[in-house]
């Protein structure tokens, strides 16, 4: 793995279960080394929010797992889960510049009731989203331990930054299952 994707992972999980980070269980990949359906659901410049939506077949739920707060810099690492069960669709870990939205999103971010992409969406935050790098976690990484799965097999996610109203404002870790939520469209 590339020192400056390590450098980023590091500085993004700083205060989020970063002694589980395990960077020697990563790896960089590029997109098409990643097995369907993980390329469609991380190779693209959507919300992950819309794409987890569609591919699990209905809306998503948040639970911060811890958050924390400084003036306008915020973070907080979250499961999304799909609606009405336990099924684990993606880990997140979020770095923002809450200074970069206006005051009644960063209301809704501060109160954790709504994964981001939702409320940016929602209130028509002009947002770029960029994928920066692609990662394969192994099957026993404790962020991929935390993912719903069928199976004992590698994950994969994203480091990415979402630019809102033409800054850098979000910086964002985003570890997908491919097993689909218990109902959803096969």
């Amino acid at each position: 793995m590339q020192q400056r994707v390590s450098d980023a992972l590091l500085r993004l999980v700083d205060g989020f279960a970063a002694d589980e980070l395990c960077l020697d269980r990563i790896k960089e990949v590029q997109p098409d080394e990643m097995p369907a359906p993980y390329r469609t659901l991380l190779d693209h410049r959507d919300h992950m929010t819309t794409t987890l939506e569609r591919y699990h077949g209905g809306p998503v739920t948040l639970r911060v797992l811890q958050h924390n707060e400084s003036g306008d810099a915020y973070g907080r690492m979250i499961l999304l889960s799909a609606v009405g069960t336990d099924h684990v669709v993606e880990l997140g870990v979020v770095r923002m510049d809450l200074s970069l939205v206006p005051e009644p999103v960063r209301r809704e971010i501060l109160d954790r009731s709504a994964p981001l992409g939702e409320i940016l969406i929602r209130h028509n935050v002009m947002r770029l989203i960029e994928p920066v790098s692609y990662l394969r976690l192994e099957h026993d990484h404790p962020y991929a331990r935390r993912l719903s799965r069928a199976k004992d097999e590698a994950v994969y996610g994203r480091l990415g930054v979402i630019h809102c109203n033409d800054a850098a404002a979000i910086e964002l870790l985003e570890v997908v299952t491919e097993s689909r939520s218990p109902g959803a469209e096969r």
